[in-house]
């Protein structure tokens, strides 16, 4: 019996027992060196510096991951020229989602994944997810949304050591093309850019 014990006591310090979330999958926040890439994908679009910008709703949108995940595809979203879709103009928030993950792309993009916090803290064998980038300021040169990118962006870098940690975070609502990302959500849609972001306390 003594030795079952200490069996039982060691899988659940290795976190056995159903639980999806590992000290490495979870607390990845590689902040690597950018050489200055920008990248080309819909870059005016991501970069909120395209002539749509300046027609984004700038009043945040409430929603949830599941909400974000359940919409669909516009059917206009075309090749990497598709410029900013009806869907794409409007800046949204996610109170109290659980980030648990953040590296540097090579594109400069700090790219970040959020889970629903009930699947988190159910350790959820496929946990509902979404993406959030926050983009280098240089990239969104012009952008009216500038000083809000500069801000969040130093704030992923102040909060990254910190994972996994639910936060609130705004952004504009953008759709990417699934190339196989980590946390992408089954529609491919992300907070692109990330506009703030600050550690979850109370529901505004």
């Amino acid at each position: 019996m003594k030795f079952l014990a200490v069996v039982v006591a060691t899988l659940a310090l290795a976190g056995c027992g159903g639980s999806t979330h590992s000290e490495n999958e979870h607390r990845l926040k590689s902040l690597d060196t950018w050489t200055g890439y920008c990248g080309t994908e819909r870059a005016a679009v991501k970069h909120t510096v395209d002539s749509a910008a300046s027609s984004i709703n700038t009043t945040p949108q409430r929603t949830t991951i599941a909400i974000l995940r359940g919409l669909p595809v516009p059917s206009e979203l075309g090749g990497s020229s598709t410029p900013r879709l009806a869907q794409e103009k409007q800046v949204v928030k996610l109170v109290g989602s659980e980030l648990v993950f953040v590296k540097t792309e090579s594109d400069g993009d700090f790219h970040m994944g959020l889970e629903n916090p009930t699947d988190y803290a159910n350790h959820v064998s496929s946990p509902r997810t979404v993406i959030a980038e926050a983009i280098p300021s240089s990239c969104a040169s012009g952008s009216p949304f500038l000083s809000q990118i500069t801000a969040a962006r130093a704030e992923v870098q102040n909060l990254q050591s910190r994972l996994p940690l639910r936060v609130t975070i705004t952004g504009v609502r953008y759709f990417d093309f699934n190339h196989g990302q980590t946390f992408i959500a089954p529609n491919a849609i992300e907070l692109h850019p990330v506009l703030s972001i600050t550690p979850y306390l109370t529901t505004p």
